[in-house]
């Protein structure tokens, strides 16, 4: 099978979606399978890659937010698109993607679109009437023509704003590789030391981009209200431009200790966040998925979220963790003071619950067998609807 992975952005800055196709990559390889990427980028320099053909966006005629791309009508993108048995489209309101769409439909190649949370409630907040009427041009290509849309978990296809409108819907929990043991306290000396926390102080980490929809804001205040005098929140992230990176750093500054913002990690580096924590806060108003929740879990770091979060589910029924009522400011104080009420040695055991989890649901194998299943069914179905046009 030779499936072909289109994305926009695909560095490792760009987050959740980078790291979900990089994913598919692995998974398919894992089966023998050939797998191609193309990238439409606006940054002007990627890593390099032999298997992923970078394709640079400019501005016009689309602006900057649809990354206009002239490559996308060359023979290169239609060859590597005709020669495809599956297509896998990442993203929805990028002209490129849309354009793509349309040839893989053109030339009868199945093709799946994967949102990334981009059709939650809370992604049509901003820029809220460019998108609906974008949707309204493209919701046939997007959602009635391709053969599946894929969802990161049950919240996020609930939520959509496709809801009922694809031609085929279904989820699957994106895969994340189980860490391996590790001496939790020599990365905790490590951690408190570069950033001059005292000793004997409990570490909760905040890991995610500075921007409006994860309330970095909101969860420092709640933070400095609940936390005994033994907590501190490390805030690790590179700021957006919806949330003044100024106003989070004034909060850490006054919060006697309390609480720093460290700045952007990308890489290994992250890990030892990771391994040196002993709780994960991220009580966003809603996340398709929450790669950083998966990888708390996976470190065997219980977690403090909202209902908004793809993964709150699988933590409430499956333990790993603390999901609060609802999304209110009063709802993340109250499963916080929950949460930094706990001994460390049942915080220790929701991890362990948390990363028992991970392993049978999320583990690569796991994740790659039902990635290719998705890919079977959908080309199959794809085929016979083709053989009843006939």
């Amino acid at each position: 099978m030779r499936v072909l992975s289109i994305g926009v952005n695909l560095v490792p800055q760009s987050g959740g979606t980078y790291r979900t196709v990089r994913s598919f990559v692995r998974a398919l390889e894992s089966k023998r399978h050939e797998v191609e990427v193309i990238n439409f980028s606006k940054y002007p320099s990627c890593p390099p890659d032999p298997k992923t053909l970078t394709l640079h966006t400019t501005k016009v005629p689309v602006a900057r937010a649809g990354q206009w791309c002239w490559h996308a009508y060359g023979e290169g993108v239609q060859g590597l698109i005709r020669r495809a048995d599956l297509v896998f489209i990442h993203g929805v309101y990028v002209h490129p993607l849309v354009l793509c769409a349309s040839l893989a439909n053109r030339y009868n190649i199945p093709y799946v679109l994967v949102p990334h949370g981009s059709l939650d409630p809370q992604s049509l907040v901003r820029h809220r009437w460019r998108k609906k009427m974008w949707l309204a041009l493209y919701q046939d290509v997007l959602f009635r023509k391709s053969a599946a849309v894929l969802y990161a978990t049950e919240v996020e296809m609930r939520r959509s704003w496709a809801a009922g409108r694809e031609r085929r819907a279904v989820y699957l929990p994106w895969g994340t590789v189980t860490a391996c043991e590790y001496e939790k306290q020599a990365f905790r000396e490590q951690v408190r030391a570069r950033h001059g926390i005292p000793q004997g102080r409990r570490i909760a980490l905040f890991c995610g981009r500075m921007t409006r929809v994860k309330r970095p804001i909101e969860t420092i205040r709640a933070f400095v209200r609940e936390a005994a005098a033994d907590w501190v929140l490390l805030c690790v992230g590179p700021a957006c431009s919806d949330v003044p990176i100024e106003e989070i750093s004034w909060l850490c500054k006054h919060s006697e200790g309390r609480c720093t913002y460290v700045g952007p990690v990308l890489g290994p580096e992250i890990s030892e966040f990771y391994k040196a924590a002993d709780l994960c806060v991220l009580l966003s108003y809603s996340e398709n998925f929450s790669h950083t929740v998966a990888e708390s879990l996976a470190y065997g770091v219980p977690v403090v979220v909202s209902p908004g979060i793809g993964l709150s589910a699988y933590v409430r029924s499956d333990g790993g963790g603390f999901v609060a009522r609802g999304e209110s400011f009063e709802d993340m104080c109250g499963v916080l003071r929950l949460a930094l009420s706990r001994t460390p040695g049942e915080l220790e055991e929701e991890g362990r619950l948390g990363k028992n989890w991970v392993r049978r649901e999320l583990s690569v194998g796991v994740f790659a067998d039902r990635l290719e299943a998705v890919c079977r069914s959908a080309i199959n179905g794809a085929r016979a609807q083709w053989a009843g046009a006939i």
